[in-house]
């Protein structure tokens, strides 16, 4: 464990793996998420495969399992979620913005690995290796935009996050909490069409190749998504960190 003194001066790569032994520790919070949602993608993509007999893209089962890890609550509420821990790391003099950083990166370091991997299973089922440098850029591509999307809720509209039972008994805490909880969702729909835009204004100026997405179109949409993630992500440590006494007098002493 470190000492308080090192925690603010400490780089996240080097907090990365003692803060993964912390968080497989009872009440879960973070891996709880992820195990969630590994879940329920993979049971989207069995249904998927059961209802049209396949799955539209072998080759896409990366983007898909990613899409499905960072659309939950360990992404949106970075700051809330396991706030026991999130309380100590910034009483220790861990800035917010670096918090965010720290759990971005844990993030990246076990959702990609997933990502990759089902990619390269799905390229060799569909035994179409040509397409497999370009799937494993689709499949990161989510990590872009998707962690600026998390890190800027995490900033604006953080809560903290109990277990259910605590939850029910807590009722005035049930509207904020539905509304906080469900607004990245209705964010996250909106996302992939931004993320988008670039193939949709080449469509627009090449009717007759709207469903053709070229290698530069391909380039484009992932350059646009790079720099949507670099501002998104750079305005939410700015907010974050301005508003570091908020979070500790009052979201982590919430009930």
């Amino acid at each position: 464990m470190y000492e308080e003194s090192d925690l603010g001066k400490a780089s996240v790569f080097k907090l990365l793996f003692p803060e993964l032994r912390a968080s497989i520790r009872p009440p879960y919070w973070f891996f709880g998420g992820i195990g969630a949602n590994l879940t329920l993608a993979l049971l989207a993509i069995a249904w998927t495969a059961f209802t049209h007999k396949t799955f539209p893209r072998p080759g896409l089962l990366g983007v898909f399992i990613s899409g499905w890890l960072l659309a939950d609550v360990t992404t949106t509420n970075q700051l809330g979620n396991d706030p026991e821990r999130a309380s100590y790391l910034i009483r220790s003099g861990m800035l917010p913005s670096s918090l965010l950083k720290l759990r971005n990166l844990m993030l990246f370091s076990i959702i990609a690995p997933v990502a990759i991997a089902a990619t390269i299973i799905g390229e060799s089922i569909a035994k179409t290796n040509h397409h497999l440098l370009s799937d494993l850029i689709i499949a990161l591509l989510p990590f872009c935009s998707g962690l600026a999307l998390g890190n800027l809720t995490s900033a604006l509209a953080p809560y903290k996050q109990i277990t259910l039972k605590a939850r029910l008994k807590n009722r005035r805490s049930w509207i904020p909490w539905m509304i906080k909880g469900s607004l990245p969702y209705v964010l996250s729909s909106i996302l992939i069409p931004v993320i988008l835009f670039p193939a949709y204004f080449a469509g627009l100026l090449r009717p007759h190749h709207v469903a053709k997405i070229t290698a530069v179109t391909g380039v484009v949409v992932i350059s646009w998504s790079i720099f949507l993630g670099v501002i998104g992500s750079s305005v939410a440590y700015r907010i974050a960190d301005s508003r570091a006494s908020k979070y500790m007098n009052s979201i982590w002493n919430e009930n």
